[in-house]
């Protein structure tokens, strides 16, 4: 979460994108191999929204999504 005084009107708190694109920045994060699971349509948005492939599962399975991207990642 944003550690100023109004998270609310910050672009950091999804929906938005602002956070997701601040790691893109701050870490060289690239776009073509990266991909977010998120169990809320809030979080597919907010990875769309800064160019990132998303996927909606439900919360139990997060890790068998990733874990299939993991066996099939191209390094």
């Amino acid at each position: 979460f944003p550690s100023h005084d109004k998270p609310d009107l910050c672009l950091c708190r999804k929906p938005k994108s602002g956070m997701i694109k601040n790691a893109i920045a701050r870490y060289q994060i690239d776009l073509n191999t990266s991909l977010m699971v998120g169990d809320a349509e809030r979080d597919v948005k907010a990875a769309e929204g800064s160019g990132i492939k998303a996927y909606l599962v439900q919360s139990n399975q997060a890790d068998d999504v990733l874990e299939v991207y993991r066996a099939t990642k191209i390094h």
